[in-house]
């Protein structure tokens, strides 16, 4: 054994080493392509910089399983929130016009017919979602019946049935279904509202009173007020009653119906106290004057012999200023013993307006055959019995005879 050897002994044959030094090494050493998952280290004896560097990746790599790119932006987004832009744009779908398919077809109509059973036809007990749920039961094998409701008008309530058809509704207005057997459907209209109120006050106590002559669109809750102020009681229960605008006939407006509303409208009221109907009746009270209008007082009930007082007898005054109040006439009223008065409604073509003043029997002449005439601010006023039923002229205000 010698004591020099070679520092760096060579391989066998077919195996060839060469002897590198470090820095050879890492500027021939083949590039590697870091995946995703690994992290190069670098020298932490660098002098120059202590920057962490990585070695970019290439493209060129074959050997690797690499995902495939999507070049949708919008994958994973929801479809509100996905851009309206996109790269590939289907080609324009063909649209093929489909005529006549309901030419034939009868169009369903949309009116509804409406019948309605008075709150008082079920028992007291009963709530409303009962009713409505018995109402239910009994129109369940008929699908024309579609829609149930509670309305309340006033203090008046009722509930309401819709119908598709109007064979449907005159069906059960002719014979109620078997679960409400007793009980009666009516059609819904104001007139048969207002006459199943007038009926149901008419069968109350004598603390009932009916309003008349309120002026259309005055608010009622103010008269109310104003009757309980005057009696000392409480007002218990109250209904306004409007009829429903007239139409007129043979007009019309560009082809439409022209309709007048009416110029007066009720309030009947009951009171807490039969004592507040005794004020009015058996102090003889006809009227009561409100702000700038007066309106007449009767009992509730039409029977009552005090009602048959206080409509029969009056006198019909023609001729009279379109803007003429009771209070104007005052001097006539009283020379004819009236009691209260009200005024006919007027439209925008009426150059004159009548009023009826209305008298109690002891007062009125029965025999009279004849009429008067007096002079109102320029005005020649007719005063005719009512039982005559003279037809007047709406211009001057005398009855068609005397022209």
């Amino acid at each position: 054994m010698t004591s020099s050897q070679p520092a760096a002994p060579s391989q066998t044959a077919n195996n060839t080493s060469t002897d590198t030094t470090m820095e050879e090494a890492m500027t021939s050493s083949p590039t590697h392509a870091l995946s995703h998952n690994e992290i190069e280290l670098t020298s932490r004896d660098s002098h120059e910089q202590d920057v962490h560097t990585q070695t970019p990746i290439t493209d060129k790599l074959t050997n690797m399983d690499v995902d495939p790119i999507d070049a949708n932006t919008d994958k994973g987004k929801s479809p509100e929130t996905q851009s309206a832009t996109q790269t590939n744009t289907p080609n324009p779908l063909h649209i093929t016009v489909l005529t006549d398919i309901f030419t034939h077809t009868p169009q369903v109509s949309n009116k509804v017919h409406k019948g309605f059973i008075p709150r008082d036809s079920f028992q007291s007990k009963l709530s409303n979602n009962d009713i409505i749920n018995l109402i239910k039961t009994s129109f369940i094998k008929d699908s024309n019946a579609f829609r149930f409701d509670v309305n309340t008008t006033s203090t008046y309530r009722y509930f309401t049935i819709h119908f598709r058809t109007r064979d449907s509704l005159d069906q059960y207005i002719a014979n109620s279904p078997d679960n409400l057997k007793n009980i009666k459907i009516y059609e819904l209209t104001n007139e048969a509202i207002n006459t199943l109120i007038e009926q149901k006050f008419s069968n109350l106590d004598q603390a009932v009173i009916k309003i008349m002559d309120i002026p259309y669109n005055y608010d009622t809750s103010m008269l109310i007020k104003h009757l309980a102020a005057k009696t000392g009681s409480n007002i218990i229960e109250h209904k306004e009653i409007k009829k429903p605008p007239r139409k007129i006939p043979n007009r019309n407006n560009r082809g439409r119906p022209i309709f007048i509303k009416p110029a007066y409208k009720q309030l009947i009221v009951q009171f807490d106290k039969q004592a507040a109907y005794d004020y009015f009746m058996k102090e003889n009270y006809w009227s009561l004057e409100i702000e700038n209008f007066v309106v007449r007082i009767l009992p509730g009930n039409t029977e009552d012999p005090e009602y048959k007082i206080r409509t029969s007898n009056y006198f019909k005054i023609t001729g009279l200023p379109l803007n003429t109040t009771a209070k104007d006439i005052e001097p006539l009223i009283k020379h004819v013993y009236g009691r209260t008065c009200t005024f006919t409604q007027t439209t925008k073509y009426s150059t004159m307006k009548n009023a009826y003043i209305y008298v109690s029997p002891n007062n009125y002449p029965v025999d009279a055959s004849n009429g008067a005439s007096s002079l109102f601010e320029g005005y020649n006023l007719h005063v005719l019995p009512g039982h005559l039923s003279l037809k007047t002229c709406n211009i001057c205000g005398k009855n068609y005879n005397q022209r």
